[in-house]
C-alpha cells in the first residue's frame, strides 16, 4: 500500500519515541520538553516520507502548524504561569496588612 520510504519514515519515529521514552534523562523530563519532543519526532517520519517524494511545501505546511500549536502551548503555560504566580502574590498580600 505505501512505499518502503513510509516505513523508513514510521520505523524512525517509533525509534526515536522510544528512544525519548527510555533515554537517562538526568531527570524526567518537563511536560512541555517532552511534547516538544514528541512531535519533533512525528514530523522527522513525516519529512522523511513526504520529502523524499518532493512534496516539501507539504513538510513545511505541517511544520508551520506543529509550530503554531507549539508557541500557543508554551503561551499558555506562560499565562498559567503568571495567574498563578499573580494569586500567590494576592494570597500573600491579603493578610499582610493586618
Amino acid at each position: 500500500m505505501f512505499d518502503k520510504i513510509f516505513y523508513l519514515g514510521l520505523a524512525i519515529t517509533g525509534l526515536l519515541l522510544a528512544l525519548g521514552h527510555w533515554f537517562p534523562w538526568p531527570q524526567r523530563l518537563h511536560r512541555l520538553l517532552a511534547y516538544i519532543y514528541g512531535v519533533a519526532s512525528i514530523l522527522v517520519g513525516t519529512a522523511i516520507w513526504l520529502g523524499w517524494q518532493g512534496q516539501w511545501v507539504i513538510v513545511g505546511g505541517l511544520a508551520a502548524i506543529a509550530l503554531l500549536g507549539g508557541a500557543v502551548t508554551v503561551g499558555c503555560y506562560g499565562v498559567d504561569w503568571a495567574l498563578n504566580a499573580w494569586a500567590k502574590l494576592r494570597a500573600g498580600d491579603d493578610g499582610a496588612d493586618a
